[in-house]
């Protein structure tokens, strides 16, 4: 039996490892990452949105949450 993430679980666990990153300043948004135990956006997608039912519709709901939450943390 496949077990799937719901949006709004994939949502919460993105902004909690995102948030515990940014505590221990391994966040690195959208550029590379810092190092070996860093995340950035792309990795929190690849790592969450896997679990999805319809992957690429939770990434586009993930996305939308990174620019809402985290704006600070896109390039200029």
């Amino acid at each position: 039996m496949t077990e799937y993430m719901t949006v709004d679980q994939i949502i919460s666990a993105s902004k909690a490892d995102i948030d515990n990153k940014i505590e221990e300043g391994l966040f690195s948004g959208d550029q590379e990452m810092i190092n070996d135990n860093g995340e950035n956006f792309y990795s929190i997608v690849s790592l969450y949105c896997q679990w999805a039912e319809d992957p690429g519709a939770a990434e586009l709901k993930v996305w939308e949450m990174f620019e809402e939450e985290y704006p600070e943390w896109f390039k200029e």
